[in-house]
């Protein structure tokens, strides 16, 4: 029997979403461009509103991405090239390199705490490198932490600092709004803690915000057919590709659908019930978790020593996780419950008697 616990890796796509897919893919193979356009007709502006709602924002400021690298890499094509851009060091490549290979000055702050920090370090490090940018991840992609978005982002927004947000790690099992936060941008890929697959992403953009850097590509609907003449629609919908992933906006619908009934909250709450218990559980928790030994901070991705020893270990055992620079990391979900937690607790304070 495997324990999934690398939602953090690749979320599982529940059965229902995909046989909601197969039944538009079924109609493509009779009747392609019908069931194309009934769905554009029916589906597109309620999953719009849909995503709205999920994320804090207006239809307006919403688009459908192909995958968050796309939509920062498109994105920074309308910010001033001379910006200073502030990140964590050990953050995602995908945070880091669209800013560095579009040639923006970039400093990638070193925590003395290394795969944890402090809010009030990225404050001083934004005013001691007078940054224009903020970029960074909800979540940490290897340690889980959980950055206070809401604070920083209130920090950066009285200082004219434009906050751009990752919430590939978070959006689907930590709640997160454009408008309470206060971010300039969120943008995820879906495919992990949104359990929708692969192939879409989500990109909330303040209106204010688009208004003063509107987007220098074009996408879907950007050009508009009146009569016979084509007439340009400047607005978020540039981000979105020409022709979008409907099978995979099917899967994001039935995602979102589940979280706005469920409340990403109730899951959240779920997850760190989880996390708590297993870091309770540890005999040894100072020796073979990486962060701190409390919740302060924490999500429900979970870093621990002991390497490919301790991985091959726990996959012998049928724990599907990850190993990602010598860190085991497992990630803890909806569908993960009390019992597989005490079995890997059980295996991890057996694991140093098992080894040395």
């Amino acid at each position: 029997m495997n324990h999934y616990f690398d939602t953090a890796a690749s979320g599982l796509v529940p059965k229902k979403y995909l046989k909601a897919q197969q039944q538009f893919m079924n109609g493509l193979s009779t009747q392609a461009s019908g069931t194309l356009q009934g769905w554009y007709s029916d589906k597109m502006d309620e999953l719009r509103y849909m995503a709205a709602e999920f994320l804090g924002a207006n239809h307006n400021e919403i688009a459908f991405l192909p995958n968050f690298s796309y939509g920062l890499f498109a994105l920074i094509q309308s910010l001033p090239a001379d910006s200073k851009v502030l990140m964590l060091h050990e953050d995602y490549p995908s945070v880091f390199d669209p800013f560095k290979l579009s040639g923006f000055a970039v400093h990638r702050h070193k925590s003395a705490q290394k795969l944890h920090f402090s809010e009030e370090e990225i404050m001083v490090a934004l005013m001691d490198k007078k940054a224009n940018i903020l970029a960074i991840s909800h979540v940490q992609w290897l340690s889980g932490y959980c950055a206070d978005i809401n604070g920083l982002c209130a920090f950066c927004r009285e200082r004219g600092i434009l906050t751009i947000v990752d919430a590939t790690q978070s959006m689907g099992a930590i709640p997160l709004s454009l408008n309470e936060s206060g971010a300039d941008v969120i943008m995820a890929s879906n495919y992990k803690w949104m359990n929708a697959g692969y192939g879409t992403g989500l990109m909330a953009a303040r209106r204010d915000f688009l208004e003063r850097y509107p987007p220098k590509i074009r996408g879907n609907h950007s050009r508009m057919l009146q009569g016979e003449k084509w007439t340009d629609n400047a607005s978020i919908l540039g981000y979105e590709p020409g022709h979008l992933n409907v099978p995979g906006l099917i899967l994001l619908e039935c995602a979102l659908e589940d979280r706005l009934a469920t409340g990403v909250a109730s899951i959240q709450a779920h997850n760190m019930r989880l996390t708590k218990q297993l870091i309770e559980g540890l005999n040894q928790a100072d020796d073979i978790l990486i962060g701190p030994v409390n919740m302060n901070r924490r999500s429900s991705i979970i870093g621990l020593r002991g390497g490919a020893e301790l991985h091959e270990q726990l996959t012998r055992q049928g724990f599907v996780l990850s190993l990602r620079h010598g860190v085991v990391r497992l990630s803890l979900h909806y569908h993960n419950h009390p019992e597989e937690v005490d079995a890997l607790v059980s295996l991890l304070n057996n694991f140093p008697k098992q080894t040395h």
